[in-house]
């Protein structure tokens, strides 16, 4: 180790390397946060040849703002839910098979993926997302 190498100051990787030699155990703590996101969102590919309705489960807390290729579309009101599905397709929200319409503005028309590549965006504390039926051919 380089007595230099101060680890209290942030550094940016994109991999680290572990070399362990057989029959070897090593112990270490990782300390690691997530400083940039792709600016332009989460990438999502539609395969198909017309455009998808998707439906999509949002997993956060409080005000959430989502978005397609840079266009807000619903405005989510999600509180403590912990999660909500949208369903462009039936227009409508649900959680646990419970309609939650009341906690979604917006118009679920425009929440739709154009064949190829689209960039789902937000605002707001989202822990995670899943979507289903993105891809769509006729």
């Amino acid at each position: 180790m380089n007595k230099t190498d101060d680890y209290s100051t942030p550094k940016s990787f994109n991999y680290v390397y572990l070399k362990v030699p057989n029959n070897q155990t090593i112990d270490f703590n990782l300390r690691l946060k997530l400083t940039k996101i792709n600016e332009e969102g989460l990438k999502i590919i539609n395969k198909g040849n017309v455009y998808s309705l998707p439906q999509i489960t949002v997993y956060g807390t409080g005000d959430i703002t989502l978005g397609v290729n840079n266009k807000s579309v619903f405005t989510i009101n999600l509180g403590l839910e912990e999660y909500i599905t949208i369903d462009a397709t039936n227009l409508e929200a649900s959680k646990d098979g419970a309609l939650k319409n009341r906690l979604v503005t917006g118009n679920y028309d425009n929440f739709k993926l154009n064949p190829g590549v689209n960039f789902i965006n937000y605002t707001g504390i989202v822990e995670k997302i899943t979507l289903k039926k993105y891809s769509r051919w006729l």
